[in-house]
């Protein structure tokens, strides 16, 4: 690529994940709020990639929206808690707060940068449709198996706790992210795929140090220096500034950096496979099934809004269930069902995975956990279930977005999905006023910060698109 290409390719992923990070942290959080980041991470590789693979575009991108979404499984709170609290002398440990951020980091980027790279190697013939079929047929079993050994026993009432714990209540996960990672770089290294395994070290190396430098820039954001004074004032700092979202925002840029940057000086691969997918096609082994992928993509999301709903109803009545458990049934059908059909070349699976699944894990998170205890569920019901099936109903009838709407799906609808929030469920809750919800803390800072990334997002994706 030219200097030229390389920075605005570097930077535009830099911006729009480090947007999509922040986002993900104030609508939804854990695995289904981090695939608008993986998202448009697969998307601007792809693009910038050129020939076949940005021709077919949505296979890296959805693999990106699933791969990214393994990280999601791995709580933080507490282990930033054991970074920055300095108050709790019982749970202030920077060393270990620290240390469990930086891995934490390197395997939720490593993983990311590892599906989409995959997919694009795949994409070019390198893998074989049972070697795909057999790894995503055991990811749930590898990441079992590294829960297993890494994260277990997990006993809070009997205080039985792994050798190597990151968190004072919160159950660890973070080995399953280590087994699917370092599966994916021994299949890297035995194929030969110099994209995957570049692609896996540059994700967790500036995933390690992003958040490294992100938790440093957390506690400068909110806490005094030494000196006793403030970076931005005391006042600004104690009333305006989110420490949080500024290490969301910054951890999502560097990650985003360091993958991007690889990626760019990756020409030698990347050509390879654009050699490969205009002589060959994009490898497809599954073609004469399209016709019916839909259908199965939606019978994943069937299954998944049949989970919210049991888990609705328990709670409703008063009930509790094992959501470690739960979550463990639900996950397959976020990223592995579909990844499965996304790595052996279908569109269908891939166009389901875009934009629909952006406004799908909306829809789901808000009516099942915003707005579960809301008196008035039914509204928002109504609205998220509509905008849902008005998107589906346009994928079938464009027959998949363009990369423009793509980017379009991510930027305003999740700001006004987190305002409608903000209002019509605050309101009711707090007792405070729509003025007073909008004006309050750092909330008007942190989306007219959003709302100024999404701008420039978008007329980015005006030009290159």
């Amino acid at each position: 690529m030219e200097l030229s290409t390389i920075l605005i390719c570097v930077g535009f992923a830099t911006l729009a994940v480090s947007y999509g990070w922040g986002m993900r942290g104030t609508v939804i959080g854990g695995e289904k709020g981090a695939m608008l980041p993986g998202l448009y991470l697969g998307l601007i590789l792809a693009w910038f990639a050129g020939g076949g693979i940005r021709e077919n575009l949505l296979i890296p991108a959805a693999a990106g929206l699933m791969g990214i979404s393994f990280g999601g499984t791995e709580p933080y709170a507490d282990t930033i808690h054991f970074a920055l609290c300095r108050n709790d002398k019982e749970h202030y440990n920077p060393v270990r707060g620290y240390t469990g951020l930086a891995v934490k980091g390197g395997l939720w980027f490593g993983v990311a940068g590892g599906f989409i790279a995959l997919s694009m190697s795949a994409m070019g013939g390198r893998y074989s449709a049972p070697g795909l079929v057999a790894f995503c047929l055991l990811l749930p079993f590898i990441g079992l198996a590294g829960y297993r050994i890494f994260n277990w026993p997990y006993d809070r009432k009997s205080g039985k706790y792994p050798a190597i714990y990151f968190s004072f209540e919160s159950r660890e996960e973070w080995g399953s992210n280590l087994s699917i990672m370092l599966t994916m770089l021994g299949i890297g290294i035995v194929k030969n795929d110099n994209l995957l395994t570049s692609l896996i070290s540059a994700g967790f190396a500036f995933g390690f140090v992003g958040w490294l430098v992100a938790i440093k820039l957390y506690d400068l954001s909110v806490y005094p220096m030494k000196n006793g004074k403030y970076i931005f004032g005391e006042k600004l700092s104690k009333t305006r500034i989110d420490g949080w979202k500024v290490m969301e925002f910054s951890l999502g840029a560097i990650g985003a950096f360091g993958i991007s940057l690889v990626f760019c000086f990756s020409g030698k691969e990347i050509n390879a496979i654009n050699e490969a997918i205009a002589t060959n096609g994009v490898f497809n082994p599954i073609a004469k099934a399209e016709p019916v992928m839909p259908f199965v993509i939606l019978a994943s999301v069937a299954v998944i809004i049949g989970i919210n709903v049991y888990e609705y109803l328990v709670e409703k009545k008063g009930g509790s269930y094992n959501s470690f458990v739960m979550d463990l049934i639900e996950r397959p059908f976020f990223n592995v069902v579909p990844m499965l059909f996304v790595l052996l070349g279908s569109s269908y699976a891939a166009r389901l995975m875009t934009v629909f699944m952006l406004i799908f894990v909306v829809s789901v998170k808000s009516i099942a956990d915003r707005f579960t205890k809301d008196k008035s569920i039914i509204l928002p019901a109504v609205i998220f279930i509509s905008v849902t099936i008005v998107t589906l109903v346009l994928d079938f009838v464009k027959g998949g977005f363009s990369a423009f709407e793509i980017i379009l799906a991510g930027g305003l609808p999740y700001i006004l999905a987190e305002l409608f929030h903000r209002v019509y469920h605050d309101t009711r809750t707090t007792g405070k006023s729509m003025k007073e919800l909008l004006t309050d803390g750092s909330f008007p800072v942190v989306m007219g910060f959003m709302t100024v990334q999404v701008a420039v997002i978008y007329l980015i994706s005006a030009f290159i698109f």
